[in-house]
Protein backbone atom coordinates (compact mmCIF):
# COMPACT_ATOMS: atom_id res chain seq x y z
CA UNK A 1 0.00 0.00 0.00
CA UNK A 2 2.68 2.33 0.96
CA UNK A 3 4.66 1.65 -2.66
CA UNK A 4 1.44 2.65 -4.43
CA UNK A 5 1.27 6.04 -2.08
CA UNK A 6 4.73 6.42 -2.51
CA UNK A 7 5.27 8.49 -6.50
CA UNK A 8 1.70 10.85 -4.89
CA UNK A 9 3.41 11.78 -2.15
CA UNK A 10 6.46 12.79 -3.72
CA UNK A 11 4.34 14.91 -5.74
CA UNK A 12 2.82 16.60 -2.96
CA UNK A 13 6.26 17.21 -1.33
CA UNK A 14 7.69 18.79 -4.77
CA UNK A 15 4.18 21.17 -4.72
CA UNK A 16 4.78 22.13 -1.51
CA UNK A 17 8.31 22.75 -1.69
CA UNK A 18 7.56 24.44 -4.92
CA UNK A 19 4.95 26.92 -3.65
CA UNK A 20 7.34 28.08 -0.55
CA UNK A 21 9.97 28.93 -2.85
CA UNK A 22 7.68 31.00 -4.91
CA UNK A 23 6.23 32.75 -1.96
CA UNK A 24 9.78 33.54 -1.31
CA UNK A 25 11.09 34.26 -4.41
CA UNK A 26 7.74 37.28 -4.76
CA UNK A 27 8.56 38.25 -1.49
CA UNK A 28 12.02 39.16 -2.04
CA UNK A 29 11.27 40.84 -5.14
CA UNK A 30 8.40 42.72 -3.60
CA UNK A 31 10.85 43.53 -0.72
CA UNK A 32 13.72 44.73 -3.03
CA UNK A 33 10.93 46.34 -5.64
CA UNK A 34 11.13 50.42 -5.22
CA UNK A 35 7.20 51.83 -5.60
CA UNK A 36 8.04 55.26 -7.02
CA UNK A 37 5.52 56.52 -9.64
CA UNK A 38 2.19 55.05 -7.64
CA UNK A 39 0.55 55.60 -4.50
CA UNK A 40 -0.83 52.77 -2.59
CA UNK A 41 -4.81 51.39 -3.73
CA UNK A 42 -6.89 52.97 -1.03
CA UNK A 43 -8.67 50.27 1.65
CA UNK A 44 -12.00 49.56 0.34
CA UNK A 45 -15.59 48.84 1.45
CA UNK A 46 -16.93 45.31 0.25
CA UNK A 47 -18.59 45.59 -3.09
CA UNK A 48 -16.77 48.96 -4.73
CA UNK A 49 -13.73 48.65 -7.22
CA UNK A 50 -10.56 49.98 -7.22
CA UNK A 51 -10.29 53.17 -9.38
CA UNK A 52 -6.16 53.28 -9.66
CA UNK A 53 -4.73 56.60 -8.44
CA UNK A 54 -0.94 57.44 -10.30
CA UNK A 55 1.37 59.75 -9.54
CA UNK A 56 2.87 61.79 -12.30
CA UNK A 57 6.93 61.20 -12.97
CA UNK A 58 8.27 64.27 -12.68
CA UNK A 59 10.10 65.47 -15.43
CA UNK A 60 11.93 69.26 -16.32
CA UNK A 61 9.80 70.58 -19.70
CA UNK A 62 11.72 70.41 -22.73
CA UNK A 63 11.14 73.11 -25.33
CA UNK A 64 9.09 71.97 -28.09
CA UNK A 65 11.27 73.37 -30.34
CA UNK A 66 14.40 71.82 -29.26
CA UNK A 67 15.54 68.71 -31.74
CA UNK A 68 19.23 68.78 -32.21
CA UNK A 69 17.71 67.15 -35.94
CA UNK A 70 14.77 70.00 -36.38
CA UNK A 71 14.83 72.60 -39.33
CA UNK A 72 12.21 74.60 -38.58
CA UNK A 73 12.56 77.47 -37.03
CA UNK A 74 11.40 77.97 -33.33
CA UNK A 75 8.89 80.47 -32.12
CA UNK A 76 9.63 82.41 -29.28
CA UNK A 77 7.19 83.19 -26.36
CA UNK A 78 9.13 85.41 -24.50
CA UNK A 79 11.22 88.17 -25.10
CA UNK A 80 13.98 90.25 -22.67
CA UNK A 81 14.24 94.52 -23.48
CA UNK A 82 17.62 94.87 -25.80
CA UNK A 83 19.18 96.69 -22.71
CA UNK A 84 21.82 96.54 -19.61
CA UNK A 85 19.26 94.80 -17.44
CA UNK A 86 20.24 91.03 -16.17
CA UNK A 87 18.05 87.84 -17.87
CA UNK A 88 15.49 86.60 -15.61
CA UNK A 89 16.58 83.95 -13.05
CA UNK A 90 17.86 80.27 -14.47
CA UNK A 91 14.70 77.13 -12.73
CA UNK A 92 16.72 75.27 -10.04
CA UNK A 93 15.22 72.54 -11.44
CA UNK A 94 16.63 72.98 -14.76
CA UNK A 95 20.60 72.06 -14.35
CA UNK A 96 21.05 68.43 -14.21
CA UNK A 97 22.20 66.85 -11.09
CA UNK A 98 25.80 66.42 -13.17
CA UNK A 99 25.83 70.47 -13.47
CA UNK A 100 26.60 69.92 -16.99
CA UNK A 101 23.42 70.98 -18.98
CA UNK A 102 20.06 72.93 -17.92
CA UNK A 103 16.51 73.70 -19.41
CA UNK A 104 13.73 75.32 -19.45
CA UNK A 105 10.95 76.51 -22.19
CA UNK A 106 13.49 79.18 -23.05
CA UNK A 107 16.69 77.77 -23.39
CA UNK A 108 19.00 74.67 -23.53
CA UNK A 109 22.40 74.50 -23.08
CA UNK A 110 24.56 70.54 -23.10
CA UNK A 111 27.69 70.78 -22.18
CA UNK A 112 30.34 67.88 -23.41
CA UNK A 113 34.13 66.94 -22.81
CA UNK A 114 36.39 65.63 -25.20
CA UNK A 115 39.98 65.73 -26.25
CA UNK A 116 42.29 66.60 -28.86
CA UNK A 117 45.74 67.43 -29.66
CA UNK A 118 46.97 65.97 -25.81
CA UNK A 119 44.02 68.68 -24.49
CA UNK A 120 40.97 68.53 -22.78
CA UNK A 121 38.26 71.35 -24.65
CA UNK A 122 34.87 71.52 -23.75
CA UNK A 123 31.72 72.28 -26.45
CA UNK A 124 28.71 74.35 -25.30
CA UNK A 125 25.92 73.22 -27.48
CA UNK A 126 23.05 76.13 -26.93
CA UNK A 127 19.81 77.00 -27.99
CA UNK A 128 17.40 80.00 -27.21
CA UNK A 129 13.75 80.76 -28.10
CA UNK A 130 14.75 84.62 -29.00
CA UNK A 131 17.62 86.67 -30.20
CA UNK A 132 17.23 88.56 -26.95
CA UNK A 133 18.31 86.06 -24.48
CA UNK A 134 22.08 86.73 -26.07
CA UNK A 135 23.29 89.06 -24.22
CA UNK A 136 26.74 90.79 -23.24
CA UNK A 137 27.43 92.73 -20.42
CA UNK A 138 30.39 94.64 -18.78
CA UNK A 139 31.67 94.67 -15.00
CA UNK A 140 30.74 98.68 -15.04
CA UNK A 141 26.83 97.76 -15.67
CA UNK A 142 26.46 94.79 -13.20
CA UNK A 143 28.13 96.34 -10.35
CA UNK A 144 27.16 100.35 -11.45
CA UNK A 145 25.15 100.06 -7.85
CA UNK A 146 25.73 104.18 -7.90
CA UNK A 147 23.87 104.42 -10.90
CA UNK A 148 19.49 104.01 -11.20
CA UNK A 149 18.29 101.03 -13.08
CA UNK A 150 16.81 103.46 -15.94
CA UNK A 151 20.30 105.10 -16.66
CA UNK A 152 21.82 101.32 -16.65
CA UNK A 153 19.55 100.39 -19.04
CA UNK A 154 20.55 103.02 -21.41
CA UNK A 155 23.69 102.34 -20.98
CA UNK A 156 25.52 104.59 -18.88
CA UNK A 157 28.53 103.60 -17.63
CA UNK A 158 28.49 100.60 -19.21
CA UNK A 159 30.76 99.73 -21.62
CA UNK A 160 33.23 103.29 -21.58
CA UNK A 161 34.73 102.58 -18.32
CA UNK A 162 37.42 100.19 -19.40
CA UNK A 163 39.45 100.18 -16.21
CA UNK A 164 36.54 98.20 -14.62
CA UNK A 165 37.03 94.87 -13.86
CA UNK A 166 34.97 91.94 -11.73
CA UNK A 167 35.94 88.53 -11.65
CA UNK A 168 33.86 86.25 -14.47
CA UNK A 169 31.71 84.78 -11.54
CA UNK A 170 30.74 87.71 -9.69
CA UNK A 171 29.81 89.34 -13.30
CA UNK A 172 27.55 86.57 -14.38
CA UNK A 173 25.69 85.84 -11.29
CA UNK A 174 24.97 89.51 -11.17
CA UNK A 175 22.90 89.71 -14.57
CA UNK A 176 21.39 85.88 -13.94
CA UNK A 177 23.35 84.06 -17.02
CA UNK A 178 22.38 80.54 -17.92
CA UNK A 179 25.80 80.32 -19.78
CA UNK A 180 28.00 82.59 -20.00
CA UNK A 181 31.75 83.49 -21.10
CA UNK A 182 34.51 85.81 -21.60
CA UNK A 183 33.94 88.83 -23.99
CA UNK A 184 36.52 90.59 -26.06
CA UNK A 185 38.31 92.09 -23.19
CA UNK A 186 37.36 95.32 -24.25
CA UNK A 187 39.58 96.93 -21.90
CA UNK A 188 42.65 96.36 -23.63
CA UNK A 189 41.58 99.72 -26.17
CA UNK A 190 44.63 101.82 -24.26
CA UNK A 191 46.82 98.99 -25.11
CA UNK A 192 45.61 99.05 -28.74
CA UNK A 193 45.98 102.61 -29.19
CA UNK A 194 42.05 102.77 -28.82
CA UNK A 195 41.02 101.33 -32.20
CA UNK A 196 38.63 99.10 -32.20
CA UNK A 197 34.33 98.73 -32.18
CA UNK A 198 32.53 98.74 -29.21
CA UNK A 199 28.65 98.22 -29.93
CA UNK A 200 26.86 96.86 -26.89
CA UNK A 201 23.28 95.57 -25.98
CA UNK A 202 22.51 98.29 -29.54
CA UNK A 203 24.41 100.97 -27.91
CA UNK A 204 27.43 102.37 -29.82
CA UNK A 205 30.36 103.12 -27.15
CA UNK A 206 33.30 103.17 -29.74
CA UNK A 207 34.11 103.31 -33.12
CA UNK A 208 37.44 103.54 -34.23
CA UNK A 209 38.84 100.63 -36.73
CA UNK A 210 41.80 100.69 -38.23
CA UNK A 211 42.08 97.07 -40.64
CA UNK A 212 44.02 94.84 -38.54
CA UNK A 213 41.25 93.10 -36.59
CA UNK A 214 38.33 90.60 -37.53
CA UNK A 215 34.76 92.00 -36.10
CA UNK A 216 32.10 89.91 -35.14
CA UNK A 217 28.73 91.80 -35.73
CA UNK A 218 25.20 89.94 -34.06
CA UNK A 219 22.27 91.04 -35.79
CA UNK A 220 18.79 91.92 -34.20
CA UNK A 221 17.74 88.02 -35.25
CA UNK A 222 20.87 86.40 -33.28
CA UNK A 223 22.69 86.18 -36.66
CA UNK A 224 26.55 86.13 -36.51
CA UNK A 225 28.01 88.15 -39.58
CA UNK A 226 32.14 88.48 -39.58
CA UNK A 227 33.87 91.36 -41.18
CA UNK A 228 37.73 90.51 -42.05
CA UNK A 229 40.01 93.57 -41.00
CA UNK A 230 37.46 95.81 -40.38
CA UNK A 231 37.99 99.68 -41.81
CA UNK A 232 37.08 102.93 -40.44
CA UNK A 233 33.58 103.47 -42.00
CA UNK A 234 33.00 99.55 -42.82
CA UNK A 235 30.15 98.93 -40.45
CA UNK A 236 27.32 101.00 -40.27
CA UNK A 237 23.44 100.68 -37.85
CA UNK A 238 22.61 97.50 -39.98
CA UNK A 239 24.06 94.85 -41.94
CA UNK A 240 21.91 92.90 -44.89
CA UNK A 241 18.76 95.51 -43.60
CA UNK A 242 18.85 94.21 -39.59
CA UNK A 243 19.89 96.00 -37.11
CA UNK A 244 23.18 95.10 -35.11
CA UNK A 245 22.61 94.59 -31.51
CA UNK A 246 26.17 93.59 -30.38
CA UNK A 247 29.51 93.42 -32.01
CA UNK A 248 32.81 91.45 -30.95
CA UNK A 249 36.28 92.82 -31.57
CA UNK A 250 39.16 90.06 -31.35
CA UNK A 251 39.20 87.75 -33.52
CA UNK A 252 39.70 86.49 -36.01
CA UNK A 253 37.11 84.98 -37.75
CA UNK A 254 38.57 80.96 -37.88
CA UNK A 255 35.41 79.35 -39.30
CA UNK A 256 33.15 80.53 -41.99
CA UNK A 257 30.70 79.24 -44.30
CA UNK A 258 31.25 75.94 -41.75
CA UNK A 259 35.06 75.86 -43.29
CA UNK A 260 38.76 77.25 -41.66
CA UNK A 261 39.22 80.36 -43.43
CA UNK A 262 42.88 82.12 -43.45
CA UNK A 263 43.71 84.68 -40.92
CA UNK A 264 45.80 87.68 -40.20
CA UNK A 265 46.96 88.08 -36.35
CA UNK A 266 48.45 90.66 -34.44
CA UNK A 267 51.90 89.66 -33.38
CA UNK A 268 51.03 89.65 -29.62
CA UNK A 269 48.24 86.30 -30.58
CA UNK A 270 50.56 83.40 -30.09
CA UNK A 271 49.00 81.38 -33.27
CA UNK A 272 51.88 78.68 -33.18
CA UNK A 273 52.02 78.72 -29.20
CA UNK A 274 49.66 75.86 -26.99
CA UNK A 275 47.09 77.97 -25.33
CA UNK A 276 44.21 78.05 -23.45
CA UNK A 277 41.72 79.33 -26.34
CA UNK A 278 38.04 80.32 -26.56
CA UNK A 279 35.39 80.58 -29.06
CA UNK A 280 31.80 81.34 -29.64
CA UNK A 281 30.34 80.14 -33.04
CA UNK A 282 26.52 79.64 -34.46
CA UNK A 283 25.60 76.40 -36.09
CA UNK A 284 22.29 77.55 -37.38
CA UNK A 285 19.41 80.24 -36.41
CA UNK A 286 19.39 80.50 -32.73
CA UNK A 287 21.61 77.60 -32.40
CA UNK A 288 25.13 78.30 -31.13
CA UNK A 289 28.36 76.58 -30.16
CA UNK A 290 30.79 77.57 -26.99
CA UNK A 291 33.85 75.82 -27.13
CA UNK A 292 37.34 76.32 -25.09
CA UNK A 293 40.37 74.35 -24.48
CA UNK A 294 42.68 74.01 -21.44
CA UNK A 295 46.38 75.12 -21.67
CA UNK A 296 49.72 73.70 -21.15
CA UNK A 297 48.74 72.59 -17.64
CA UNK A 298 48.40 69.44 -15.85
CA UNK A 299 48.50 66.80 -18.84
CA UNK A 300 47.50 69.44 -21.14
CA UNK A 301 49.72 71.25 -23.92
CA UNK A 302 47.43 73.71 -25.09
CA UNK A 303 46.50 73.97 -28.56
CA UNK A 304 47.55 76.38 -31.75
CA UNK A 305 45.25 78.40 -33.21
CA UNK A 306 45.36 76.31 -36.79
CA UNK A 307 44.56 73.17 -34.39
CA UNK A 308 41.89 74.32 -32.30
CA UNK A 309 40.20 76.18 -35.54
CA UNK A 310 40.38 72.60 -36.98
CA UNK A 311 38.47 71.81 -33.74
CA UNK A 312 35.78 74.20 -33.95
CA UNK A 313 34.95 73.55 -37.62
CA UNK A 314 34.69 69.51 -36.86
CA UNK A 315 31.42 70.90 -34.49
CA UNK A 316 29.58 71.64 -37.47
CA UNK A 317 29.43 75.62 -37.11
CA UNK A 318 28.57 77.94 -39.75
CA UNK A 319 30.89 81.12 -38.62
CA UNK A 320 33.16 80.81 -35.56
CA UNK A 321 35.22 83.55 -34.29
CA UNK A 322 37.81 83.60 -31.43
CA UNK A 323 37.76 85.46 -28.09
CA UNK A 324 40.48 86.22 -25.52
CA UNK A 325 41.81 83.28 -24.56
CA UNK A 326 45.10 82.41 -21.49
CA UNK A 327 43.25 82.87 -18.05
CA UNK A 328 40.92 85.39 -19.35
CA UNK A 329 38.63 82.55 -20.69
CA UNK A 330 35.93 81.03 -18.60
CA UNK A 331 32.50 78.45 -19.73
CA UNK A 332 30.38 79.09 -16.70
CA UNK A 333 26.92 77.57 -16.09
CA UNK A 334 24.85 78.32 -13.99
CA UNK A 335 26.89 80.11 -11.49
CA UNK A 336 29.97 77.22 -11.70
CA UNK A 337 33.10 77.57 -13.67
CA UNK A 338 33.04 74.75 -15.94
CA UNK A 339 36.37 74.83 -17.50
CA UNK A 340 39.41 74.87 -15.49
CA UNK A 341 38.11 73.54 -12.45
CA UNK A 342 41.20 72.93 -10.67
CA UNK A 343 41.66 76.23 -10.40
CA UNK A 344 40.17 78.35 -7.98
CA UNK A 345 37.97 81.81 -8.72
CA UNK A 346 38.20 83.07 -11.60
CA UNK A 347 40.67 86.10 -13.07
CA UNK A 348 38.96 89.41 -13.48
CA UNK A 349 37.49 90.83 -16.28
CA UNK A 350 35.85 93.95 -18.20
CA UNK A 351 33.04 91.87 -20.00
CA UNK A 352 31.15 89.00 -20.41
CA UNK A 353 28.69 87.48 -23.53
CA UNK A 354 26.11 85.61 -22.42
CA UNK A 355 22.77 83.46 -22.44
CA UNK A 356 20.03 83.81 -20.26
CA UNK A 357 16.44 82.69 -20.11
CA UNK A 358 13.19 84.67 -21.26
CA UNK A 359 10.89 82.49 -18.62
CA UNK A 360 9.24 84.86 -16.07
CA UNK A 361 9.42 84.39 -12.31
Amino acid sequence: MMKKLLPFLLILCLAASFAMAEGGFNESMEEDMEVDYFTPAPTLEPGTTATPVVTEVPVTPVPAWFNPDATAVPQAEYTLPIDFSAGMKPWAQGLSTDGMSYEDPTISVVITKSRAYETDYWVADIRIADASQLRTAAASVAFADSKSAESIAQGAGAFDQPFVQKEALRISDNVNAVLALNGDSYGHLPTLGYQGYILRQGKLFFNSLNGKRDVLLIDEDGDFHGVPLAQSGAIGDTIEGKKIINSLCFGPILVDEGKVVPYTLPEDMAEYEGRRRMCIAQVSQLHYKVIGCMSNYRGNVGMTLGQFAEIVAGEGVRIAYNLDGGESSYIILCGKKINTVEIEGTRPLWDIIYFASALPD
